[in-house]
């Protein structure tokens, strides 16, 4: 279930200026007005900086279970917030303490530029409760040392109810299946259902309850639905960026909603739909980010009346939303704490849309955001076409096989973009085991020369207007115009060459 909560506060001076979207004048012929906001990207550092981030591996911890925590240690040139000079020669590793309740922890070792270095954290001193626990990461190399904070959130089990948790290793969202705690990667229908909207997936409908005036109702419609076994996570804003909502209510609504839920038992969500628009103030309020770039028949970049604000009108403008969002999320330290969705258009017969995307159409625009990063798709909205139907079916029956690769902590990943064709390759951790997707975003076929050593299996796992041909060691994979392919590979694959056709 996702809940949507819109929440307008008395306390705040909440005017939206109906005549603006995303900071910009709306219609054409208004003066050109450049509408601020624009996300403020780092200084570069004429030294290397060591940006030492920690993390707890998931959100919540519910009380009796084990508890650890993730360190980062990149180097960058970049001065993000808390990023310190490195030195003339800095040791290859280093080791990393962990301050929590006022004890100290050894954590052990990590290597210098490196990621996702996981250490157990004892929970002796913690006592389940809504709010969270402060911990700081200490690391000492040669004589500089450096220092950063995360929060740990430890709950006690509800009563009843449902969790959701988020897997900071991965991205992915953690459902309790029996005794253990699965990824899941949510795809379904923004819909109506009996008065309200709602989200589809995997065959059920979950109501999203819209609530528009006042603190009360949404403490009212929280505690009404808090307690669904079938809630996922909540939904709080849609496209507050363009209607210029107050810098800090999506915060407010968060922090409100996760008092209500326990102090935290399920994420909270939004979509943005400007391109550039106070972008770390308004994400600052969601533990799933969504976007939902449309591809418009025309663009204004100069209004807000525009389709798609900021917008090229080609497939590309999807992939670098996406691309865009997580670089910002990295920049402010929040990579790990804030996953990224994208909602796909499934609609038509619209100002800027005159007709629905083909259901291959629909499947590029969601192949895209999956290989850029998007752990959830979306699709606004239901009904929707017979295409989009058979589109979103085809993706949801590859799913179960695709999140084997997105969930697992340590993939590789390898992403690339030739003559219009996005392509991405998961490889398993210590195997020759690969999720290869791709997307041809032209209107025209292409041929991908795949280099596959002899006795490799592979399997096909979607087709969206594609056929292979060839014999083990090279092989050819067709595609037609805005088709898309997936295949699991167990073998060293790589792609030799694209070509137009």
């Amino acid at each position: 279930m996702m809940v949507s909560l819109k929440l307008l506060l008395s306390s705040l001076p909440f005017l939206v200026n109906a005549q603006t979207w995303c900071g910009k004048n709306y219609m054409e012929g208004s003066p050109i007005v450049p509408p601020g906001g624009q996300f403020q990207y780092p200084e570069t550092s004429d030294v290397p900086l060591l940006n030492l981030q920690c993390s707890p591996a998931v959100k919540p911890y519910l009380q009796g279970e084990a508890v650890s925590i993730i360190v980062d240690s990149r180097i960058t040139f970049s001065k993000v917030s808390g990023a310190a000079p490195l030195g003339t020669y800095p040791p290859k590793s280093f080791e990393v303490t962990a301050i929590l309740n006022g004890q100290s922890h050894q954590l052990g070792h990590v290597q210098l530029n490196s990621t996702g270095t996981e250490f157990s954290l004892p929970t002796n001193s913690l006592v389940a409760r809504k709010e969270p626990y402060t911990i700081t990461c200490v690391a000492k190399l040669a004589t500089q040392t450096y220092e950063t904070t995360t929060q740990l959130l430890y709950l006690e089990p509800p009563a009843k109810g449902s969790v959701t948790k988020q897997d900071f290793k991965t991205g992915s969202l953690l459902v309790k299946n029996g005794n253990s705690w699965e990824p899941i990667f949510p795809i379904g229908f923004y819909t109506t259902f009996d008065g309200y909207l709602s989200f589809r997936s995997d065959g059920r409908t979950r109501s999203l309850v819209d609530v528009r005036y006042a603190i009360t109702s949404v403490t009212e419609q929280v505690n009404m639905i808090k307690d669904r076994s079938n809630l996922l996570l909540w939904y709080t804003g849609d496209e507050p960026d363009g209607t210029s909502d107050p810098l800090n209510a999506t915060v407010i609504t968060k922090e409100l909603i996760n008092n209500l839920d326990g102090g935290g038992y399920h994420p909270v969500s939004l979509v943005l739909n400007c391109e550039n628009y106070y972008f770390a103030e308004y994400s600052a309020g969601a533990d799933v980010l969504m976007q939902d770039t449309y591809i418009p028949t025309s663009n204004i970049s100069d209004y807000g009346d525009c389709g798609c604000d900021n917008c090229k009108g080609n497939f590309q403008d999807i992939s670098t939303r996406v691309d865009e969002f997580k670089q910002r999320l990295d920049l402010l330290g929040r990579s790990r704490s804030t996953t990224v969705w994208s909602v796909p258009q499934a609609f038509g017969m619209d100002t800027y849309w005159p007709r629905f995307p083909t259901g291959q159409e629909w499947l590029v625009e969601s192949i895209l955001g999956i290989n850029h990063g998007s752990f959830g798709i979306i699709p606004w909205d239901d009904p929707t076409s017979a295409g989009i139907r058979w589109g979103s079916s085809a993706l949801a029956a590859a799913v179960p096989r695709i999140i084997q690769f997105l969930a697992t902590p340590g993939v590789e990943v390898t992403q690339s973009l030739e003559n219009g064709v996005d392509t991405a390759f998961w490889q398993l951790p210590g195997t020759e085991t690969s999720l290869f997707l791709v997307a041809n975003t032209n209107y025209q076929n292409v041929s991908l020369t795949l280099n596959v050593p002899q006795n490799t299996n592979r399997v096909e796992i979607l087709n969206g207007g594609a056929t292979l041909s060839g014999a083990p060691g090279e092989i050819v994979l067709n595609l037609n115009a805005t088709a898309t392919s997936g295949w699991v590979f167990e073998g060293e694959v790589s792609v030799k060459t694209i070509k137009l056709t």
